[in-house]
């Protein structure tokens, strides 16, 4: 699936499932995956912000926030909590799409990385390894 046919189809799932206003990136109004918290104290998606930060010291303009429209300095740090809120968020929605037998959209990879949800053929698959092992969860 290429990037663009996958944000589209990505977007579509936030709508569905209504994620929370402050999971999504006042920039690009998607999830937000590796989120950081900006001078201006408010949380972007780091490509978006980095994006923010290159176009205005490209053009040699003062950098403004892009929420209060205020000078800010071009620095901003990992934000855990917001990545966590996500993560938790992400698996809940991915829970209840296999228990509701519709397929799980996305999983956290351990660097943040979004990634698609196991279909049926895939559990499938586990199920049997799991069978023949006789322990272990599938993956």
């Amino acid at each position: 699936m290429d990037g663009g046919c996958k944000e589209a189809a990505f977007q579509s799932f936030l709508e569905e499932n209504n994620a929370p206003d402050d999971m999504i990136c006042p920039l690009s109004l998607s999830l937000m995956l590796d989120p950081v918290t900006a001078a201006d104290s408010f949380s972007y998606e780091r490509k978006h912000l980095e994006a923010h930060i290159a176009f205005a010291e490209s053009k040699e303009k003062l950098l403004l926030s892009p929420l209060t429209n205020l000078p800010m300095a071009p620095m901003f740090i990992p934000s855990m909590f917001v990545k966590r809120q996500v993560q938790a968020y992400v698996e809940e929605e991915r829970e209840e799409g296999e228990e509701g037998g519709r397929r799980g959209w996305v999983r956290m990879t351990g660097n943040g990385e979004e990634g698609e949800g196991e279909g049926e053929e895939e559990k499938k698959r586990g199920k049997k390894k799991k069978g023949k092992k006789g322990a272990g969860e599938t993956v």
